[in-house]
């Protein structure tokens, strides 16, 4: 959990039932993964694929380390099926790329635009549904790297060894 700049800590935040459609048409939901892995949903707006590429290329390459901390990596896309199959296609990622064509899912997890083509965010939530992270493009900050959420899911493995 991230603190707030006066270092206290925020309320706790649970992460938004959303459901968001996968590949084969069939729809994934958030509490799908509650009580089994911890979770970390990329989202981006239909251009800013650019915004995230090397951070979801690296991702890829640690999949067996996002394993290892029971995690599960979910990139979701705003957009019309075309421009996500595109996603799907470029990238080759071995986790699902869902997407939410009318943006409501993204406006319940916080993007009022529901997703418009300059948003990107990443969120780390363990098994409970609970952010432990969260990240959304132009707060000022940068990026994450692979390398960082993996850290942030170690702690929540240390906190929580189940």
């Amino acid at each position: 959990m991230t603190l707030h700049e006066d270092g206290t800590e925020p309320s706790r935040r649970i992460m938004p039932d959303v459901s968001l459609w996968a590949a084969d048409g069939s729809r994934v939901r958030i509490s799908d993964y509650h009580g089994r892995s911890n979770l970390v949903l990329l989202v981006l707006g239909a251009n800013r694929l650019d915004c995230l590429e090397s951070l979801l290329e690296d991702i890829a390459a640690d999949q067996a380390a996002y394993r290892a901390e029971n995690a599960e990596v979910l990139l979701a896309v705003a957009g019309d099926p075309a421009e996500v199959g595109f996603a799907r296609g470029r990238l080759e990622l071995p986790f699902p790329v869902l997407d939410d064509p009318s943006g409501e899912a993204l406006r319940r997890l916080g993007f009022p635009g529901g997703g418009n083509p300059m948003e990107a965010a990443v969120w780390v939530a363990d098994r409970f549904g609970e952010v432990r992270y969260a990240w959304k493009d132009g707060g000022g900050q940068t990026a994450p790297s692979s390398k960082e959420l993996l850290t942030w899911l170690r702690s929540i493995e240390l906190e929580c060894p189940e």
